[in-house]
């Protein structure tokens, strides 16, 4: 029963960084309303994370830095490719090719035999990648150059529950965080120090960039990391973050005045059905361990 409590405390941890996440496109609104670009964006985003989570953990031992570090820089890897579909694709579509990332893991969970396969949890993916398609708008031209990026960004997402799931299940969140914001930087640096970076104007853009390090960085990967640790289960947590789509058309509508279509809700909806469907899942399984 401890197993099942743990998986559970996950959930609800899971749960509550997909709403920190949330919060992105709302701090995007103001840092790019005030003069920044998705690479100075980004840079100041895993620059202030990465300084004050070593500030924090300065003390703690550098042992096991080098995991972290590139798991860092698969993330800011795919952080980069999704901004810059965003560039060339319709929102919709970008989020669509982004939040394929479920099927790549429960596939690679299947064949590297991390994880069993059940009907529920197929299901699941199915409920969520439908209810996914329903809520964005697809129309868009078809640019191949955005189309990989969007592809690549999803694909980068889910290496980086996969490997988190791996390598950073057993460490401490704030340790591990400190050196995969890290690899964030150094990898967002190149293009920086390239000359991409274009920074905000004012205090409003810089207020809204330290919201984004504060809220959808620290916080809502802090939140990730010990629930992906207490869940144990990639393809659980990749299903359980979709859920972000529900919490960012309430949060558009809420504090962007961004109008929610019947699509979106009934979209949302088949996607908290897919969470529903993995919880559900996670029960039989645990009644079926208590009876044999």
């Amino acid at each position: 029963m401890t197993d099942d409590t743990d998986y559970f405390k996950g959930v609800l941890l899971v749960v509550a960084a997909t709403i920190c996440f949330a919060f992105q496109p709302v701090f995007g609104h103001l840092a790019y309303a005030d003069g920044a670009n998705a690479v100075g964006l980004l840079w100041l985003r895993f620059l202030l994370a990465a300084i004050l989570l070593q500030l924090i953990t300065w003390r703690a031992s550098t042992q096991g830095w080098l995991s972290p570090l590139l798991i860092g820089v698969v993330l800011s890897t795919g952080a980069l490719c999704y901004f810059f579909a965003l560039s060339q694709l319709s929102v919709g579509l970008a989020t669509l090719l982004f939040f394929l990332f479920p099927v790549y893991i429960f596939f690679f969970s299947v064949l590297l035999r991390q994880e069993s396969v059940s009907l529920m949890k197929f299901n699941a993916i199915i409920f969520a990648m439908i209810g996914i398609y329903i809520s964005v708008d697809t129309d868009s031209a078809l640019p191949l150059w955005g189309i990989t990026c969007g592809l690549i960004a999803g694909a980068c997402y889910g290496a980086y529950i996969m490997l988190s799931n791996h390598f950073l299940v057993h460490k401490k969140p704030f340790e591990s965080l400190s050196w995969v914001t890290t690899g964030a930087l150094i990898c967002l640096s190149v293009p920086a120090l390239a000359g991409q970076a274009e920074l905000p104007d004012s205090y409003v853009g810089y207020g809204a960039a330290f919201g984004l390090c504060l809220v959808s960085t620290l916080l809502s990967f802090s939140l990730l990391m010990a629930g992906t640790r207490l869940m144990r289960r990639a393809t659980d947590v990749a299903v359980l973050t979709t859920t972000e789509i529900g919490s960012t058309l309430f949060l558009a509508w809420l504090l962007l005045n961004e109008n929610v279509t019947t699509e979106e809700i009934i979209g949302a909806g088949l996607v908290f059905i897919a969470a529903v469907i993995i919880l559900v899942s996670r029960q039989r399984e645990v009644r079926s361990a208590l009876a044999e």
